[in-house]
């Protein structure tokens, strides 16, 4: 057996300006293709990993195409253009080599005219080898999942955790999927009921309820029915893009479109339960001083998270740190390339002032000026994870700095990415286990690490691109009415019915 796979996902935040070019795509350089993307994937925890490592335990040959992520604004077309050229072309060389297709998409992915990425794909890859190939794809819980998505792909199989810790689980699964339907020649069926819901993001931590409990249900479901699959797509509400909605999705030889109807049904009886708690930065800084316990208090600003799109270069947060001057306090990080050369020119120990974050989106605050700031350290911010999600991957968060404004030390980077673990503190020299409080730019994924050594996490809401007040937010292509942009009475009840 030999199938086709690879990794194009893409978390497209429509809120942001401008579109996502080629060069951010590859600005870090870890852009891996064809083998290069196997040997890297093989063994890691996440979804390529686990097509990869199904694939090597059962003998299965594979063709691998690009392997690469990104939450970014839309895609421009020409970006767009040149990775679907480079997907079509490794996939054209081997169509008639293939039994099927394995292959990572995101399931919340634009650009410049396009509302529904993953469909768009699908549709080139049904250009180039037909209706009959069986075709699976693992997505991100985040997913604007649409019917054509369905109609395109045999099986679309969810993650189910946010931090989402089972990537590999769902890689695995939809590999699994896929054998099975080549060796016995059958053909799986994949449902989709769109709930008229935006969940922000914030509001999706799986560990505890009341998802802890809906996700125990669709899985009894899916045990005592005999599917494949069910998962509930929390779907991602920063794309204003006419699929935008929570969704559940089940996969199965048959009965899948019942099924799907029923658990929606479940989830949708549980609706006012999806929302989030909204703490501004002085209060959370104050209920951090408050706490008595031994460790750090880690502040989440979830609404500046680069993992959903947003630039990282938010000063809410920063600047009331800076405003309480509070000892013991650490921030990492605040993306700013040009900042952060201008401190490495400055060099360790000695002073800088300079003009800090607030430059791409004015949603996220102006800029913080400083003076005299100290230079504490640099690095070339190259860190191995220590995060259950992201285990043993490098992560390049690109030229770095450390710096100390009255009590506060603050990290300034060139990547925008967000913080999984502790690894960029102590490439500064940040042991948090000397410090009060500490502040990160994530949403949840933080929490597979930071929840086992933080002494208390407190989510922390500022303006921003990815917050967790949707009314703060224009919508144009969203399908009306849904919640919570509209009152409950507008919304039909159960209008899948």
């Amino acid at each position: 057996m030999k199938i086709f796979t690879g990794w194009f996902g893409h978390e497209g935040n429509t809120m942001t300006h401008g579109f996502t070019e080629y060069e951010r795509v590859v600005q870090t350089g870890m852009y891996p293709r064809g083998q290069e993307a196997i040997d890297k994937s093989a063994g890691k925890p996440d979804f390529l990993g686990g097509v990869v490592d199904f694939c090597l335990e059962h003998g299965v040959e594979m063709v691998c195409s690009v392997s690469r992520e990104v939450a970014s604004p839309p895609f421009s077309r020409p970006c767009l253009d040149i990775i679907i050229s480079e997907i079509l072309e490794d996939l054209e060389g081997c169509k008639d080599e293939i039994d099927g297709i394995c292959f990572v998409l995101h399931g919340a992915g634009c650009a410049d005219g396009i509302d529904d990425l993953e469909s768009y794909m699908l549709e080139k890859f049904r250009a180039v080898v037909g209706d009959e190939m069986p075709i699976t794809v693992p997505l991100d819980l985040h997913g604007n999942i649409s019917h054509r998505m369905a109609e395109l792909a045999d099986g679309l199989f969810g993650c189910k955790q946010y931090p989402h810790t089972d990537q590999q689980v769902a890689g695995r699964n939809a590999m699994s999927a896929l054998y099975d339907a080549i060796a016995q020649k059958k053909k799986m069926h994949t449902a989709v009921v769109r709930l008229p819901i935006l969940v922000p993001a914030a509001a999706g931590y799986t560990y505890e309820e009341p998802f802890v409990s809906l996700n125990q249900h669709l899985a009894d479901y899916v045990k005592s029915h005999g599917l494949l699959d069910a998962t509930f797509f929390h779907g991602f509400p920063y794309a204003d893009t006419s699929c935008s909605s929570a969704s559940v999705v089940v996969v199965g030889y048959e009965g899948a479109e019942a099924a799907a109807e029923e658990l929606a049904d479940y989830v949708w009886s549980r609706r006012s339960e999806l929302a989030a708690e909204i703490r501004r930065p002085e209060e959370a800084l104050q209920m951090a001083l408050a706490y008595e316990g031994k460790g750090y208090v880690l502040l989440n600003e979830a609404s500046d998270n680069p993992g959903g799109g947003a630039p990282g270069d938010g000063t809410w947060l920063l600047r009331e740190m800076l405003r309480q001057d509070i000892p013991g306090s650490a921030f990492c990080f605040i993306y700013d390339p040009e900042a952060a050369a201008q401190i490495a020119a400055a060099g360790p120990g000695g002073r800088v002032s300079l003009s800090l974050g607030g430059k791409i989106e004015k949603m996220h605050g102006d800029p913080i000026e400083l003076r005299d700031a100290y230079v504490v350290a640099l690095s070339d911010g190259r860190t191995v994870s220590n995060s259950p999600m992201t285990m043993d991957i490098v992560r390049d968060f690109g030229l770095s700095a450390r710096i100390r404004v009255g009590n506060v030390d603050v990290i300034v980077a060139s990547a925008q990415k967000q913080s999984l673990d502790d690894r960029l503190f102590l490439a500064l020299g940040i042991d948090l286990s000397e410090y009060r409080i500490a502040a990160i730019k994530s949403t949840h994924h933080f929490r597979a690490y930071f929840r086992d050594h933080a002494a208390a996490i407190i989510p922390v809401e500022t303006p921003g691109v990815h917050c967790a007040d949707l009314s703060l937010f224009t919508y144009r292509r969203v399908s009306r009415p849904i919640l919570p942009l509209d009152p409950p009475e507008a919304v039909e009840n159960r209008p899948w019915h």
